[in-house]
């Protein structure tokens, strides 16, 4: 998009500042409008238009301030835009206010951030492109890079900084990705680049609706049909190349799901009276998904109201009695024994004989102290165990990549006494004891109508470990070996509070992991949206089957088809997205630095 392309006159740096904080507020309503519950999702693939219309600006001004020999100010403005767009990303968390105050503005600033980055980057591109025209480079590898098309550029730099901030940056944060909302339309093109690549797509066309809006060369059609062209090729030919899914033999898992809505407010003081009358309501809502015959039942994660279900934990709490005192209805005192939990989960189970996928907390080598009911163990993992049999089974999953600022703290975490500071601080009530699981444990779960058995692989990621397409990808497939068969999470996301608009986020990440690794999923959550998606992505319907409705206890029971394919991301993942990113980078570089005039010369 040339800068020349903007307007002849320099504004006024009051008005410069307004311009900029106004493209990023478009972007900030364009997100908040286009995400759920509003829910407007064609206008996210408009979000990086005002962010292209800003970056044109900016260098526009850049190369006005170089004509008379100032200092271009492409970072401070820029970084107005980006402080534009933090009103959505501030309204989109407010569920986060309650649990951490101190943590919240300062999470709104840094994801607005990244908006900011990216119209700085883009800006110096278009201002060392016009630089480029007027002195032209010796090297030919230069002159190609001057030639680069900004939307490629635009896609790449894009894509660069959703991975830096979805997977590296502080743990990764992936919500609200620009792609995530378009999911119906892209589902077939992210089995070839995943959502990393489907969001390098997206900038990419609205860089080019930006150039429309600033560039009247760029209006006829005869101009603008052969990008548009090739963006309807991107998007619409995976629609008639990617193949369907296939299930050899018809198979099939009955899979009953347990949805207990259990507000995050309630379980953080989840009292003892409580923890009896839930546990009850729990395990007879149990037996009713029994009488429909699944092949396993899932509950979601952390609702067993005990310490751990880990045996030797257990044993422990057993030995000590260790109990909760409570009330009961009638005013009487009691006690709850708190090995007893895990004694009346396992009978559950030995009482209607199907097999329990449960998340509770998991332990290492628990030892009570010496003339004490405290218990210490050498770790303490977020899990899920499997009862079967009439016992809890020795092999668990434990979670290996913990929520950041919701279950450790990133880099300060290698340093407890400074981890528990900045918990204190920010974060009072909560416990950032877990450690990071190593083990991407496969239950083994037979199943299937009829005589036709079969033994079905599942992994069961817990709740926040969905949004990782790399981890995701690691537990499903060894290399290019498929582990899985079906993905079963069992989630809390009781964290949200009233802001239902994260539930659903979550709901469209786990069918992008879906249409990426070409994998079912059912998901388990504690005040839902609990559900089955197929391995194309799309939200079973069936009777019988149909999402449990958010903030509402319930049960489902479906027959999941095992309908699974080999995609492309599989093999390569994000590294060809990543790739594009580095390259825009590269040519970035190429491109020259911004020629600065000497000191002596800078008006102020």
């Amino acid at each position: 998009m040339p800068s020349s392309s903007i307007n002849t006159r320099r504004p006024s740096s009051l008005v410069m500042a307004a311009r900029c904080l106004g493209l990023g507020l478009c972007f900030s309503i364009l997100l908040t409008i286009s995400a759920p519950t509003i829910n407007l999702w064609p206008l996210a693939a408009m979000l990086t238009v005002p962010l292209a219309v800003g970056a044109a600006l900016i260098a526009r001004r850049a190369d006005q301030s170089l004509a008379i020999q100032q200092r271009p100010r492409i970072l401070a403005w820029a970084a107005l835009v980006g402080v534009g767009t933090t009103p959505a990303w501030m309204w989109l968390q407010l569920f986060l206010f309650p649990v951490t105050p101190p943590g919240f503005v300062p999470l709104g600033f840094y994801l607005s951030s990244y908006s900011g980055i990216f119209v700085w980057l883009m800006a110096r591109c278009i201002v060392a492109r016009d630089v480029l025209r007027v002195s032209p480079p010796p090297g030919k590898l230069a002159q190609l890079a001057a030639r680069i098309p900004l939307p490629l550029l635009a896609g790449g730099l894009w894509c660069l900084l959703e991975v830096l901030r979805g997977d590296w940056v502080l743990g990764g944060y992936a919500f609200y990705n620009i792609a995530v909302p378009l999911i119906d339309i892209l589902a077939p093109l992210a089995s070839i680049v995943g959502c990393i690549g489907c969001a390098a797509v997206v900038a990419g066309f609205g860089w080019m609706i930006g150039d429309v809006i600033c560039n009247p060369a760029a209006r006829p059609p005869r101009r603008l049909a052969p990008k548009l062209a090739i963006v309807a090729v991107i998007i619409g030919l995976p629609w008639v190349l990617v193949p369907p899914l296939k299930n050899p033999g018809d198979r099939s898992l009955r899979v009953g799901v347990l949805q207990t809505n259990l507000p995050q407010s309630n379980k953080m003081s989840w009292s003892a009276a409580s923890r009896v009358s839930d546990f009850a309501t729990w395990q007879g809502l149990t037996r009713n998904l029994a009488t429909a015959n699944p092949d396993v039942i899932v509950w979601p994660e952390t609702m067993f109201p005990g310490s751990s279900l880990s045996p030797q934990w257990t044993a422990v709490e057993n030995r000590l009695g260790l109990y909760l005192p409570y009330a009961d209805n009638a005013g009487i005192q009691r006690r709850l024994m708190l090995a007893e939990l895990a004694e009346q989960l396992v009978a559950l189970q030995a009482e209607i004989r199907i097999p329990v996928l449960i998340g509770a907390v998991g332990t290492e080598n628990p030892t009570a102290e010496k003339n004490s009911t405290r218990i210490n163990a050498d770790s303490r993992f977020n899990s899920v165990f499997m009862i079967r049999g009439g016992k809890i089974e020795a092999d668990r999953y434990d979670k290996g990549r913990l929520v950041p600022f919701g279950e450790y703290i990133p880099i300060a975490w290698r340093l407890p006494e400074l981890q528990n500071a900045i918990v204190g601080l920010g974060a009072k009530g909560m416990s950032f004891d877990l450690g990071f699981g190593s083990r991407p444990t496969v239950f083994i779960i037979e199943g299937g109508p009829g005589s036709a058995r079969i033994a079905a692989r599942v992994v069961t990621p817990i709740c926040f470990e969905m949004t990782y397409p790399g981890t995701m990808r690691s537990l499903v497939f060894r290399g290019d070996a498929r582990r899985a068969d079906l993905i079963i999470t069992p989630s809390n996301d009781g964290w949200f509070g009233w802001q239902d608009s994260g539930r659903i986020t979550h709901l469209q990440i786990a069918r992008w992991r879906a249409a990426e690794l070409g994998t079912p999923v059912v998901r388990a959550v504690n005040t839902g949206i609990s559900c089955v998606i197929d391995g194309a992505g799309v939200v079973l319907l069936a009777p019988g089957s149909q999402p449990l409705p958010a903030r509402q206890e319930g049960t489902l029971v479906a027959d999941v088809p095992l309908a699974v394919r080999s995609t492309l991301y599989t093999h390569f993942g994000d590294w060809p997205a990543i790739a594009t990113g580095i390259f825009s980078i590269f040519v970035l570089s190429l491109s020259g630095r911004v020629p600065r005039p000497s000191p002596s010369a800078i008006v102020s």
